[in-house]
């Protein structure tokens, strides 16, 4: 990996419960032991991955990089354990999907237990923090998070200031917060979906692939019925 070429370095962190986000953990834990986690450019994650993700997005800046030992052209972050391993650790030990979220999902229509997750998202890992506010430099990575659009069936985007579906364009000014966009990722369906969320005030452009009929394209830019990527 080298960032000197024109060749962007990528990540992709996939889905499968906590699982994931520790096996995902376990591949930042190495690439920080060997330098490269400040040469990745791109990381895009799904799912028990996304969980993973969100947490290092949110403490990057927090990140205190060191000329690698065995490598001083490339760098390791001292504090990897103590800000990123730790926390997930002991978020990864609790349990945020109950029988009891699953059960009333069943029982009463307006329950829903992905918005239960999403309160424990908020209460113990990401609290209320906005993707926008989320402090990142240039050259630092872009962090992407993938789900599906349950009107469109297309792959979602959410960046830190933009949500894509190419099928209805590209929206600026969002103002979802990381535990939103985690819920979204990662979610399963039938019991940890769908989620809506009110677009009608962001900033909507043509993504130039966009088919769909004017007066639709005008209706599914109001609302977002996203369900977690399906993998």
């Amino acid at each position: 990996m080298n960032r000197k070429n024109n060749m962007k370095n990528g990540l992709s962190l996939s889905g499968g419960g906590f699982r994931a986000t520790l096996y995902s953990l376990g591949s930042l834990i190495r690439l920080n032991e060997v330098g490269l986690m400040r040469e990745l450019n791109t990381i895009t994650s799904v799912s028990g991955g996304s969980i993973t993700a969100g947490w290092l997005m949110l403490n990057w800046s927090k990140l205190n990089f060191k000329n690698n030992i065995d490598k001083p052209h490339l760098f390791t972050a001292e504090n990897f354990h103590e800000a990123i391993t730790e926390p997930l650790l002991e978020f990864c030990s609790r349990d945020i999907v109950g029988r009891k979220e699953i059960f009333l999902s069943k029982l009463l229509p307006c329950y829903s237990a992905i918005n239960s997750v999403k309160s424990k998202y908020n209460k113990f890992l990401f609290g209320d923090v906005l993707l926008k506010d989320i402090e990142l430099s240039h050259g630092d990575p872009e962090f992407i998070f993938y789900g599906t659009n349950l009107d469109t069936g297309s792959s979602v985007r959410i960046q830190k200031n933009t949500v894509r579906d190419y099928n209805i364009g590209i929206a600026h000014g969002h103002s979802l917060s990381l535990a939103q966009a985690i819920s979204i990722s990662s979610g399963f369906p039938p019991f940890l979906s769908p989620i809506i969320i009110d677009s009608s005030d962001w900033d909507w452009n043509s993504s130039g692939y966009e088919k769909l009929p004017k007066n639709v394209l005008d209706r599914l830019r109001q609302r977002l019925t996203d369900i977690p990527h399906l993998i």
